[in-house]
């Protein structure tokens, strides 16, 4: 079974577009999350990997909403996470492929 995917094409004043193509089983997913997680998978998708600790930084949410974000994110497998290596007390977390 094929899915339908979708492009999505982001820009901003300074920066030239750039295009994601989202399923639409990740769209649905999306749709269904609170504005906080959808603010950080895409800060993930545009950034690649970040810890926690940066994506708090680089989003100006509270940290207890990150967490939370991370773990609905989680939940529905649209995110990753592995141990940085260049802290090992540290998670990254990315896009799920």
């Amino acid at each position: 079974m094929q899915e339908k995917r979708q492009t999505e094409t982001i820009s901003t004043s300074h920066d030239p577009p750039i295009t994601y193509n989202m399923n639409s089983s990740t769209e649905a997913s999306l749709e269904e999350l609170p504005p906080s997680s959808k603010l950080v998978y895409k800060t993930l998708e545009y950034e690649y990997e970040r810890t926690q600790k940066k994506l708090i930084e680089e989003t100006k949410l509270v940290a207890r909403t990150v967490r939370y974000a991370l773990n609905r994110l989680e939940e529905e497998g649209l995110i990753e996470k592995q141990v940085s290596f260049q802290d090992a007390r540290q998670q990254l977390y990315m896009v799920s492929e």
